[in-house]
């Protein structure tokens, strides 16, 4: 008897904070399941790839559709960690089993966070939503990861776990007044509101240069750019910019924005991230945002200093990872 594991993304190719949550539960939830689970991965397995230090079968969609398929159909049940963005067919034949989906993001609100932006263009991951409310619905179990309730809420019942951060590396709040960027360049992460600002952009060239450049003309040629490798977080955010764009769009969590606090740099957000906390440094305009940086630049470094120490402080919140993991506990071994 075993369960089994369904995941878009899992290891050392990190590309989205998912992909970081799966490898927690991994490291840290499954030792402790009851049942045997067995891993299965949508993608090809990379050539460098170490399965031997995990302690759980994995197998991999691509390089074995059949035996995929063949242990699918025969669990017990199926766990979704992170569901595809278009139907599954092995998933499709084997709705009954769907234990528990984790909800990572609305793709709802993320497919349209273009519509109700300044963006200069409508840009997207492709996405099928009618697929993530069929998932929704056939789950006996939904699990939220984020810090705040989507409008799915008031559709189903959810069980919210939000993520949680460990702060490791803990460093004073940076003076420098250079900005940074480390995320994605879907639309509801706001990347144009960095044109003709010098800065520095940590994310996938390709689109940036095609989509956002090209495609839209925004202009960043003030920008020293990096292709985002999750290997280089720490050297790119130990560079010397202490301003973080982080007024993400519909951003459950935000990994990014816990690792700039703990990195020492001062977040600029969303006005609807942790929205019932009152923290000045906000912007959902590209005006706004360039305002808040004079803001910033102009402020003195204990005012500053002040706010950056209340945001860790309420951070902290979501740092318990024996919490985190109990709750998981508590639904997987049911």
């Amino acid at each position: 008897m075993y369960d089994v594991y369904y995941t878009t993304g899992f290891g050392n190719k990190v590309g989205a904070g998912s992909d970081v949550w799966v490898n927690n539960f991994v490291e840290y939830v499954v030792p402790h399941l009851k049942v045997k689970p067995i891993l299965l991965i949508h993608r090809k397995k990379p050539d460098d790839f170490e399965g031997a230090k995990f302690p759980l079968e994995i197998y991999w969609q691509v390089d074995d559709k059949d035996k995929f398929d063949e242990l699918i159909n025969s669990a017990r049940r199926i766990h979704i960690l992170h569901g595809h963005y278009y139907p599954n067919s092995a998933i499709l034949n084997n709705l009954d089993k769907i234990e528990s989906y984790v909800m990572h993001n609305s793709i709802d609100m993320s497919l349209k966070a273009g519509l109700f932006s300044d963006s200069p263009g409508i840009q997207h991951y492709g996405a099928d939503s009618e697929w993530e409310n069929t998932i929704i619905e056939k789950a006996k179990k939904r699990i939220w990861i984020g810090l705040f309730q989507t409008p799915k809420h008031a559709e189903y019942e959810f069980i919210d776990i939000p993520n949680y951060y460990d702060f490791t590396h803990n460093l004073e709040l940076s003076d420098s007044t250079k900005v940074g960027f480390a995320a994605r360049t879907e639309t509801r992460k706001r990347v144009w509101y960095l044109e003709n600002i010098d800065c520095y952009l940590f994310t996938t060239l390709k689109i940036l240069n095609d989509v956002w450049e090209k495609g839209y003309g925004v202009n960043f040629k003030r920008a020293k750019r990096y292709m985002f490798d999750y290997n280089k977080l720490d050297w790119f955010y130990r560079l010397d910019w202490g301003i973080s764009h982080s007024c993400f769009n519909y951003e459950p969590f935000g990994y990014s924005i816990f690792q700039a606090v703990d990195y020492g740099k001062l977040p600029i957000l969303s006005k609807e991230w942790m929205k019932d906390w009152n923290y000045p440094f906000r912007a959902d305009t590209k005006t706004e945002f360039e305002g808040t940086i004079q803001w910033i630049k102009n402020s003195d470094y204990e005012y500053k200093k002040h706010w950056f120490n209340k945001l860790k402080e309420r951070m902290l919140e979501y740092s318990d990872r024996n919490k985190w993991v109990n709750n998981l506990l508590d639904i997987y071994n049911s």
